[in-house]
């Protein structure tokens, strides 16, 4: 009597198994169908489905980025059709960005809508961006030197950094690898009544290895090249109404990257230790008014 009633039992247990895949598919199916079409700001510099945007634009969310398990904004778009970098060692070094195979001073890299700074030669500088503060990049490939400037000949890709959702709540992550590498990452945020708000810290560093090979220069040190960066974060949105909201935002990195030189001038030697060294802060405030349905 207890086998046929185990047996009997058996359909009811698959049945209810089927039902929960269902319905975990279906609400899997749901979710994914939400992030089909997302809005993209990028390719007008307004607020547009990306079905009805004519330019070439891809878009990587915050569960890309949690997926891809990539160490810098360089690894994490390299797969992005029409973008290639170089860089002259590891994470932290200087990192060139080409998109449709322009120059690096044909891109440009937006934080936020702020423009990143460049250097003498039209370079960018900020590219060592942690991604634990990163809400979600849009790539847009081609001209639109129109919208963003001149040095906007090969694309524009724009970065958002993350903003508090929903209830207040923690948020963390801890990565361990090889040559002594970590990156620790905390974070809370969220919104309260007409408030919403997002900090984060985090450190990462490496023990990291030589970056040129000594024995096809002489003039390298061979000693490991570490790298080490630390960064601080927050944004505070307050809604005045339902069409205005003031907010302001902070970000302080600082970074330090070993390299190897390898040139003939003279002082490079075999023992030299060469060290960059960056720090970057930004604060700015900001605020959005809706005019009307149609401008901002």
């Amino acid at each position: 009597m207890k086998k046929i009633a185990h047996s009997r039992g058996l359909p009811h247990a698959l049945f209810a198994l089927s039902l929960a895949f269902a319905v975990s598919l279906a609400t899997s199916v749901h979710a994914q169908s939400i992030e089909i079409n997302p809005i993209v700001i990028s390719a007008s510099r307004i607020e547009q489905p990306l079905s009805e945007v004519l330019s070439s634009v891809s878009v990587i969310t915050r569960q890309d980025i949690e997926r891809s398990q990539a160490a810098s904004l360089a690894d994490l778009i390299q797969g992005e059709v029409g973008f290639e970098f170089g860089r002259n060692g590891g994470p932290g070094t200087v990192t060139s960005f080409f998109v449709r195979g322009q120059n690096s001073i044909n891109v440009v890299v937006m934080i936020d809508g702020v423009r990143s700074q460049v250097d003498g030669i039209g370079a960018l500088q900020v590219t060592d961006l942690p991604l634990a503060n990163i809400e979600r990049i849009e790539i847009l490939r081609g001209n639109a030197s129109a919208l963003y400037g001149d040095a906007a000949v090969g694309g524009v890709i724009s970065v958002f950094t993350r903003r508090g959702r929903g209830a207040p709540a923690a948020t963390g992550s801890l990565m361990l690898g090889s040559r002594k590498a970590s990156d620790v990452n905390v974070g809370y945020g969220g919104v309260v009544d007409d408030l919403r708000f997002q900090l984060n810290a985090g450190h990462a560093r490496s023990d990291g290895f030589s970056a040129m090979n000594p024995q096809q220069n002489s003039l390298v040190n061979s000693d490991k090249d570490a790298y080490q960066r630390s960064f601080v974060s927050g944004n505070l949105e307050k809604s005045i109404d339902a069409d205005t909201r003031l907010g302001v935002r902070f970000q302080s990195t600082q970074a330090q990257t070993d390299f190897d030189s390898g040139s003939s001038f003279e002082g490079d030697q075999s023992t030299d230790v060469h060290v960059l060294t960056s720090k970057n802060q930004q604060i700015s405030i900001f605020g959005r008014k809706a005019i009307t349905p149609d401008w901002v």
